[in-house]
């Protein structure tokens, strides 16, 4: 007689614990992925809000004005005089080389472009600098792949994955700590748009097909082929995760019309499209409507410049993903 204490697995039992064992790992790999992303997202606001905090670390200190390198580097001790200095590198170079920021917190986690953290970054005396020694940032570290090349980093990358507010003409007053709840400061980058009407019906879409459109590799950070999504952080620190790039709480005034006939309609704002609310030219001092975006260079103050020369795809200030 057999001794049931030495009985083995069947074959039909040890397939029926695969099949069991296979059907849970079915069942956990979604529900693992999803915590992964989940996790992806709740650090890259936690970046995101960190960075807002070094913005108004900075205005704390500086009459509640942002960092403005055009301002800071008044001497040209960081950069030549010639230099178009208020762009998205420079910027963040400047809470990099007081200290307030790190490189690391500049890139995304859901980073999939050409993006890499600055790991030469020069907080003293940096070579790239017209005179080193009193220089006030590393001008070196690149915020666009499109920048030019600075110092030793010829890397065709950039060092900064967030879109910020254009400093310049009338956003000029919101380049401040506002403490707005309404107010976006930075936000992942996005996709060019183009429209798909009129203006006043403030109706967009991505750039059909193209790599600085509707396959963007910013609409791969939390989106989808077509469809972009992110979080944005407002001047009161508060991070919201988007699906849309006109959020609800984030609106322009439309104007039509002029004299009494004029009418006001406050619309949602895209905030990578910069509105023809009031006029055509970015210059124009009354032109407010929210505008995130990474410069790969400076916007002169005289210059006139329209939505066409500002994008990217060919714009002169600003960089998406497909510019060279």
């Amino acid at each position: 007689m057999s001794n049931p204490k030495n009985r083995g697995f069947t074959l039909v039992e040890l397939l029926v614990v695969i099949a069991i064992i296979a059907l849970l790992i079915g069942i956990l790999l979604p529900a693992l992925s999803a915590a992964r992303k989940n996790a992806i997202k709740v650090k890259d606001a936690t970046q995101l809000r960190g960075i807002m905090q070094g913005f108004n670390a900075w205005a704390s200190d500086n009459r509640d004005s942002y960092p403005l390198p055009s301002l800071v580097d008044a001497n040209n001790d960081s950069e030549a005089a010639n230099v178009n200095k208020d762009r998205t590198g420079a910027i963040m170079s400047l809470l990099v080389f007081k200290n307030t920021l790190t490189p690391e917190i500049l890139v995304s986690p859901a980073e999939v472009g050409r993006f890499e953290i600055y790991a030469n970054y020069q907080n003293d005396a940096p070579t790239a600098a017209v005179t080193p020694r009193r220089a006030l940032y590393d001008p070196a570290m690149k915020g666009t792949p499109k920048d030019a090349n600075r110092g030793t980093n010829t890397a065709t990358v950039g060092n900064v994955s967030y879109a910020h507010l254009v400093p310049a003409a009338g956003r000029l007053t919101a380049w401040r700590n506002t403490v707005s709840s309404s107010q976006p400061v930075l936000s992942n980058r996005g996709p060019v748009y183009q429209e798909t009407a009129t203006p006043a019906n403030n109706s967009w879409t991505q750039t059909t097909g193209a790599i600085t459109g509707e396959n963007s590799d910013s609409n791969q950070l939390f989106g989808s082929r077509g469809r972009w999504a992110g979080n944005i952080v407002f001047a009161d620190e508060n991070t919201q995760f988007s699906n849309d790039p006109n959020p609800e709480s984030v609106t322009f005034q439309q104007r039509s019309g002029t004299g009494a006939t004029q009418t006001v309609i406050a619309q949602r704002d895209n905030i990578f499209v910069d509105e023809t609310n009031e006029g055509t030219n970015l210059q124009t001092p009354q032109r407010r409507n929210a505008l995130l975006r990474m410069l790969w260079t400076g916007i002169p103050t005289t210059t006139t410049i329209t939505d066409t020369t500002l994008r990217g795809g060919g714009g002169q200030f600003v960089w998406v993903d497909g510019d060279n």
